[in-house]
C-alpha cells in the first residue's frame, strides 16, 4: 500500500468511528447538534435516537426549519455506519461563515496559490496587496481557525486551516469556502472529513461538481453534505490518533518517493547495460547457422548495384582499423562505418505550403526521451506549417542530431514530416530498424558521438563525424533475436520493483 492510500485509510477509519474506541460516558452527538440548532436561534426538538439515520429535522414552517434551511437526510444518502453515539448531520448546519466585504486597505490576499495542496498547509510568504489592485475575488473574511476549502474540483485539497497571524487583514478568493466552526464541532475533526476519500468522492461527483474548464462544486450542495459527527471528547481523541498518524505517513511517503527514484535509477541502469551486451553480442549466445554479417553485407552491396544497373562497379564496405573498434565482436559480426549502411543526413525537402491538413509533422517535443517512444501525434500540416519539412517514411528510424535530445530515437510507425532537429535513417536491410535503435540508444554510440559535437547553446552531430560512427552489424537472425529480448526486458523493467 503507498502512502496515498494509506493516508485515505487512515481518515477513513477515523471518519467512520474505527480509529479510537467509543466511551459511552462522552455522551451523545445528537446532544451537540441540539446545542448548535439552539446557538442558531432554532427550537430544540426531540432528534432519532436510531443507529446510523439522520438526526431529526424540525417540521417545515417551524422556526428551526427557517433557521436549518436543509432537507433531512435521506436513508441513501448515507454512505457507510457509524456509532450508535455519533449522528448525521448537513455540512452547513455545523458552519457559518464571517461574510465578505471589498477591500478598502492593503491586505493579506489568499488565494488558491497559496496553498500547499500536498500538505494543506498556507505558503508561508504573504501577498500584500493595495485595495486598488484587488482582484475582483479578493472578498471573503478569513480568520485564525477558519477552514477554507477550494470548490474548483481540480484543487479540492487546496484546504487549509488559517492557523497564523497576518501582517495585514487576511482576506481570501471567492473560490473558497470559509468554514467557521461552532463550538460543538473541532475544527481539525472537519478538516480531516474534508480531506477524507468519502467527502472527496461526494464533492466530486459530476451531479455536484458542475462546469467544463473547471468544474465547481457551489455552495447549496457543498453545504448539503453530510458530516458524521462524534461527541466532542471523542473529536479530540481522533484528532490526536490522526496527528500521531500523519507524520509517520508523511515520512513513508518520502521513503516510497527515495524508494521509486531509486527503482528508476537501477531500472535505468539496467536498460543501459542490457543494450550495450546487446550491441557487444554477449546478450545472446551465437548461432552458427546464422548468415555471417560480411555476407549479409556482400549480398545486399550486390543487390543494390545489381538494382541500380551497376553490377560490376560496386565498392566493398570500408574496414575499420582496430583502434576504431571500441570493443571486440562475435566473430560473424562485423564493424562498418555509419555512413556505408545509411544515407545519414540525407533529406527529402517539402515546402511548408505543399503540406496537407492533416499531414503528420514530429517535433522533438513529441519525442520522449531514452524510452524510445512517440508521447504525441499532432497534425500541423496546411496552414499551420511554417518552414519547409522533411519528409519520412514508415519504418524510418529518427534521430535527434542535437546533444541535449540525443537519445531521442525512435522508429516512425507512419509516413509524415520532421523539423530539422530530426534525421530519417535508413538502414537498407542491414540492420532492423529496431535493432539500430539499440544501436544508436547504446551508452558506447552517446559517448562517442558527445565527444564530437559542435556548437555552443544547441550543439549538434555533424554529418561528416556521424558518417565515421562504428557500428556493429550482427547476423540479421541474430539481430530479431536480440530485438525481441531486449523488449521483454524491457516490459519487466517497467513494472518491476527492486
Amino acid at each position: 500500500m503507498g502512502a496515498k492510500e494509506l493516508k485515505a485509510a487512515i481518515l477513513t477509519e477515523a471518519v467512520q468511528g474505527k480509529l479510537v474506541p467509543q466511551i459511552a460516558s462522552e455522551g451523545n452527538a445528537r446532544d451537540l447538534l441540539e446545542e448548535i440548532r439552539k446557538a442558531k436561534g432554532g427550537e430544540s426538538l426531540p432528534l432519532a435516537p436510531a443507529r446510523n439515520r439522520s438526526s431529526a429535522t424540525p417540521s417545515a414552517g417551524s422556526t428551526a426549519a427557517r433557521n436549518a434551511r436543509f432537507s433531512p437526510i435521506a436513508e441513501d444518502e448515507i454512505p457507510f455506519e457509524i456509532p450508535e453515539n455519533w449522528c448525521w448531520c448537513r455540512l452547513g448546519e455545523l458552519v457559518y461563515n464571517n461574510g465578505q466585504k471589498t477591500p478598502d486597505k492593503e491586505f493579506s490576499y489568499i488565494d488558491i496559490g497559496s496553498i500547499d495542496n500536498e500538505h494543506q498547509k498556507l505558503n508561508n510568504n504573504e501577498n500584500l496587496i493595495q485595495p486598488e489592485n484587488a482582484p475582483s475575488r479578493a472578498r471573503k473574511i478569513v480568520k485564525k481557525g477558519d477552514i477554507i476549502y477550494s470548490t474548483v474540483r481540480p484543487y479540492l485539497h487546496n484546504m487549509c486551516i488559517i492557523d497564523k497571524d497576518f501582517a495585514k487583514e487576511p482576506i481570501a478568493s471567492t473560490g473558497f469556502a470559509v468554514m467557521v466552526c461552532y463550538p460543538q464541532l473541532l475544527n481539525k475533526y472537519l478538516f480531516y472529513y474534508l480531506l477524507s476519500p468519502i467527502f472527496d468522492s461526494y464533492a466530486n461527483d459530476t451531479e455536484n461538481a458542475k462546469g467544463v474548464a473547471y468544474p465547481a462544486i457551489n455552495d447549496d450542495r457543498l453545504y448539503k453534505g453530510i458530516v458524521p459527527l462524534p461527541p466532542l471528547a471523542e473529536q479530540h481523541r481522533i484528532v490526536r490518533a490522526l496527528e500521531q498518524f500523519m507524520p509517520l505517513v508523511e515520512e513513508y511517503g518520502k521513503k516510497e518517493s527515495e524508494l521509486t527514484a531509486l527503482n528508476k535509477d537501477i531500472a535505468k541502469k539496467l536498460k543501459n547495460a542490457i543494450l550495450q551486451e546487446a550491441v557487444q553480442g554477449k546478450l545472446l549466445p551465437q548461432n552458427p547457422t546464422d548468415e555471417s554479417a560480411s555476407v549479409l553485407l556482400e549480398r545486399i552491396r550486390a543487390e543494390q548495384a545489381k538494382n541500380s544497373r551497376q553490377i560490376g562497379a560496386y565498392k566493398k564496405y570500408a574496414e575499420i582499423c582496430l583502434d576504431e573498434q571500441p570493443f571486440d565482436l562475435p566473430e560473424n559480426w562485423l564493424w562498418v562505418h555509419l555512413g556505408d549502411i545509411c544515407d545519414y543526413g540525407k533529406c527529402t525537402n517539402v515546402e511548408a505550403g505543399d503540406l496537407k491538413a492533416d499531414d503528420w509533422i514530429l517535433d522533438l517535443e513529441d519525442i520522449e526521451k531514452d524510452s524510445g517512444k512517440i508521447i504525441a501525434f499532432k497534425n500541423y500540416g496546411g496552414n499551420k506549417a511554417k518552414s519547409t519539412k522533411h519528409r519520412f517514411k514508415k519504418g524510418d528510424v529518427l534521430y535527434s542530431k542535437l546533444r541535449p535530445y540525443l537519445n531521442k530515437v525512435v522508429i516512425a510507425p507512419k509516413d509524415g514530416f520532421y523539423t530539422s532537429e530530426i534525421l530519417p535513417l535508413d538502414f537498407n536491410g542491414i540492420l532492423t530498424s529496431e535493432f539500430a535503435q539499440i544501436v544508436l540508444m547504446s551508452s558506447y554510440f552517446l559517448e562517442m558521438v558527445n565527444s564530437v559535437t559542435y556548437g555552443v547553446k544547441m550543439t549538434w552531430l555533424g554529418s561528416d563525424d556521424a558518417k565515421k560512427m562504428p557500428v556493429p552489424v550482427p547476423p540479421l537472425e541474430e539481430q530479431k533475436r536480440i530485438v525481441l529480448f531486449v523488449k521483454q526486458m524491457n516490459q519487466f523493467l517497467e513494472t518491476a520493483r527492486f
